[in-house]
């Protein structure tokens, strides 16, 4: 881990793979944290967190690991995305649900390589809820996905300029 550059942690606690220990060490390790709304709130627990909210208890994860990018999903009610000291979300697109294989993953990579471009945080979410969305109504795990659908589900969402420095977003220089 010390070799890589930028390290991101996708929790995914499964029962038995893992233990608090190990989840706890790369949590500490990571500079992106991906949780879903359970585990969050399993991993705070273990942590002896007495908040109660969401947003405080991923402004309480951040500050213990000292990670400033997390994101938790919420399922069909879309992720809070908690960039720089900041909060975004979305509320999540209505599909009908076919296969949610490759729905996260496909999430998860649409939001770093948003973030890495240095695209607004706000639309990054939107972006990456919508890819999530996308595979979720479809088939198997790779779907194709046309940029008209894409277009589709963000309508109305409005793209600002980059706010991120020409310094990179995650400092991997």
């Amino acid at each position: 881990m010390a070799v890589a550059k930028y390290k991101i942690f996708d929790v995914n606690l499964r029962n038995p793979h893992y233990t608090k220990t190990n989840v706890l060490d790369l949590l500490n390790e990571a500079d992106f944290l991906k949780f879903n709304d359970d585990e969050l709130n399993e991993i705070c627990e273990d942590l002896n967190s007495n908040k109660k909210s969401l947003e405080q208890n991923i402004k309480f994860i951040a500050k213990k690991t000292n990670t400033n990018t997390v994101c938790v999903t919420l399922g069909s009610h879309g992720a809070v995305l908690y960039y720089k000291n900041k909060f975004y979300h979305n509320s999540g697109f209505k599909v009908n649900v076919v296969d949610t294989v490759g729905s996260g993953d496909s999430f998860l990579a649409s939001l770093i390589i948003m973030l890495l471009n240095g695209k607004d945080p706000q639309y990054a979410i939107n972006f990456a809820s919508a890819i999530g969305s996308i595979v979720a109504q479809s088939e198997g795990a790779n779907p194709v996905i046309s940029q008209s659908e894409i277009d589709e589900f963000l309508c109305g969402f409005e793209q600002t300029d980059s706010i991120v420095e020409e310094s990179n977003v995650f400092s991997i220089n």
